[in-house]
């Protein structure tokens, strides 16, 4: 008995059950970012969408190793958010990035490679990303960018 007692000292909402039902009011009524991770390495792929899966305002909606699977899945989950690695060859990921955005114009696209040559960088942007990340960012970088990417607001298509 007393060591309920004292349990309750350290944990002050054990005796308020509305807790849950807040939190649960909470996550209904502010939206989550849902967010798909493109990656073809493995545990990097696992390890990105671990991290997503661990904020509270984001949902994973899906974790794929290639482009293919990036548009099967934004048919079936329609993320806000993608998190798409880009290739050695970065123009190989423009018809995938284009592709997407001209079925899905409102998910915002973050590129990430480990490739920090400038020349990446303007084709992965002109094909619709709205940012591009190096993989050496830290975790509160990645999720930070990941916020700002889902409230960006990109001009109307010509």
């Amino acid at each position: 008995m007393a060591q309920q007692a004292e349990e309750r000292k350290r944990d002050p909402e054990a005796d308020h059950p509305q807790t849950d039902y807040l939190q649960r009011e909470f996550q209904r009524v502010i939206p989550r970012i849902r967010v798909l991770v493109v990656e073809p390495h493995a545990a990097v792929c696992h390890a990105l969408a671990s991290l997503v899966a661990s904020q509270d305002d984001m949902i994973l909606v899906g974790a794929v190793a290639s482009y293919e699977e990036a548009l099967q899945v934004c048919a079936q989950t329609d993320p806000d958010v993608i998190l798409i690695a880009i290739t050695a060859n970065g123009n190989s990921a423009a018809p995938t990035l284009r592709a997407i955005l001209d079925t899905w114009s409102s998910i915002r696209i973050l590129g990430m490679s480990s490739f920090q040559e400038e020349d990446y960088i303007p084709g992965v942007l002109q094909a619709g990303a709205v940012g591009y990340l190096l993989k050496n960012v830290t975790g509160e970088e990645l999720v930070s960018s990941i916020r700002r990417a889902y409230v960006t607001v990109t001009p109307p298509a010509a």
